[in-house]
């Protein structure tokens, strides 16, 4: 059976060597190219005061960040589609073509039992694509490490998605919807379209609820110079007022042109003296507004990406589950 096995699936195992040797080629190269940018713009010795990045830095990390922003953004959308390309390419015809084409029969009249059929389809793809993906989340991790330096305050959180080990959990979540659309549906490629949907619609919905995995930290922040929370992910920036209810701009504004005609309020540095600044700041809290900020800080990146990473490979357990018993119990051997 493991032959049997090798021989239908070789073409998609050396397809996906090549491209896994492609695309880590292709890091390889062009990381080594940022790093030893990042080092000649002295980028990974810069030191940061609060969320602010130390005037020394600016300037560098500016050129960094135009010279090599739409590399990462190229390169992160690539990353970002391979998950889905295991569910669509790999995942969803796997089964569905050997009940499209009944060639499953053939098996399921052997000694074989369905279940041990089932496993030695998949194991050997799930190892493949475990094995694939961790190569890749790694590079790709080594690889945005520079560009954490440039995306001030999100640092890390700002390539989420295409570093850590959620990566991994993304492929392999996508290759078992693959299986369970597959399995029910029957269709190679009406599976194929379904996995698409089903795996960006899971994602966008994980990717939405991420910022509350855990309770975030709030710090209230300066009128005039906000110093953002460094590598944080921003949840929410705004006022409020004593009860904690949120403050709209424009009420702020109107109160502070009570005491201050022809400030305007605004959510960047201000070319206010800090004097001007201190003033409006003591006016603002005299009428008790606070402008505050939700985030998670930079010490919980791991922790969320665990969270993640864990959310994906229980769904997948539970679809290969679902697939085993549809198997068994819904389709016919015929």
């Amino acid at each position: 059976m493991s032959w049997v096995t090798w021989r239908q699936h070789r073409q998609e195992a050396v397809i996906g060597l090549g491209l896994l040797l492609l695309i880590g080629g292709y890091l390889v190269l062009t990381g080594l190219s940022m790093y030893h940018t990042a080092e000649q713009w002295q980028l990974f010795s810069c030191r940061f005061d609060g969320g602010n990045v130390t005037s020394s830095c600016t300037l560098g990390m500016s050129d960094f960040e135009s010279t090599f922003l739409n590399l990462s953004i190229i390169t992160g959308g690539a990353i970002t589609i391979l998950p889905a390309i295991v569910g669509v390419f790999v995942g969803a015809p796997l089964i569905a073509r050997e009940i499209e084409h009944h060639t499953h029969v053939l098996a399921w009249t052997q000694s074989i039992t369905r279940f041990e059929w089932f496993r030695t389809k998949v194991c050997y793809v799930c190892v493949a694509t475990v094995i694939a993906s961790s190569l890749l989340a790694g590079i790709s991790t080594w690889w945005y490490r520079p560009m954490d330096l440039a995306f001030i305050p999100e640092g890390p959180w700002h390539f989420f998605n295409v570093t850590g080990f959620v990566p991994i959990a993304y492929a392999v979540f996508s290759l078992g919807l693959g299986l369970a659309v597959g399995v029910v549906l029957r269709r190679t490629v009406a599976a194929m379209a379904a996995t698409l949907v089903l795996f960006i619609g899971f994602r966008a919905a994980i990717q939405l609820i991420r910022p509350w995995f855990l309770s975030p930290s709030t710090k209230e922040l300066d009128f005039v110079n906000p110093a953002f929370p460094h590598d944080a992910l921003l949840v929410s920036v705004g006022w409020v007022d004593p009860s904690g209810r949120a403050v709209s701009y424009n009420d702020v504004s109107v109160m502070l042109q009570q005491g201050f005609p022809g400030v305007v309020i605004g959510n960047g540095p201000s070319p206010l003296t800090e004097t001007e600044a201190a003033a409006i700041n003591d006016y603002l809290h005299a009428h008790g507004l606070h402008y505050l900020v939700s985030f998670q800080p930079a010490d919980r990146f791991w922790t969320f990406q665990g969270i993640e990473a864990g959310i994906f490979l229980a769904a997948t357990l539970v679809l290969i589950a679902f697939t085993i018993w549809w198997l068994v119990r819904r389709v016919h051997a015929r």
